[in-house]
């Protein structure tokens, strides 16, 4: 599945679909662009890939984002936490955001339609020093995520509930 944005980007959704062609590109890109710094760690991460975003005009891959089941300390509950890496000279296209929203949007439809029904949300771990800096509301209005605290290195970390979520 694709979606357009805009006449530059679309997104992809990678999920359970990563050719070894498909694998290797994503492990090329983390290591290119140094998000991640060893080969054994990003093929590792292959697995987690969800939606990657890349240029309408040659198909270049510009921003991964993943996802992994843990449960969250804070609130008591396993969570799809999402991470997301956009090449630098792409970050003012808002890929990381259309990247959260699509993921967002795919796991709140599984979990409704009754898939992972134990994992009842999402948690972002905001790592992005002007995020914690400048987007301090205690609700992201357009993303619905709420602040919660702070993690060990002292990250900001927020919470989305899927719709109809329950904590049991």
């Amino acid at each position: 599945m694709s979606m357009e944005l805009g006449d530059a980007y679309y997104l992809e959704n990678l999920w359970g679909a990563k050719t070894p062609g498909v694998q290797e590109e994503l492990i090329g890109f983390w290591l290119r662009t140094g998000a991640l710094p060893a080969r054994a760690e990003a093929e590792r991460r292959v697995a987690q890939a969800f939606f990657v975003a890349q240029t309408k005009a040659d198909q270049q891959l510009v921003a991964i984002s993943s996802v992994y089941v843990q449960t969250n300390q804070q609130v008591g509950h396993p969570f799809y936490y999402f991470r997301c890496f956009v090449e630098e000279r792409h970050r003012r296209a808002s890929l990381a955001l259309h990247l959260l929203m699509a993921a967002r949007q795919e796991l709140n439809a599984r979990f409704v339609a009754g898939e992972n029904p134990q994992i009842i949300g999402m948690v972002l771990e905001v790592q992005n020093e002007a995020l914690q800096q400048f987007r301090t509301e205690a609700v992201w209005l357009r993303t619905g995520f709420v602040y919660i605290g702070r993690n060990q290195r002292g990250d900001h970390v927020r919470v989305s509930y899927f719709d109809c979520a329950r904590i049991a």
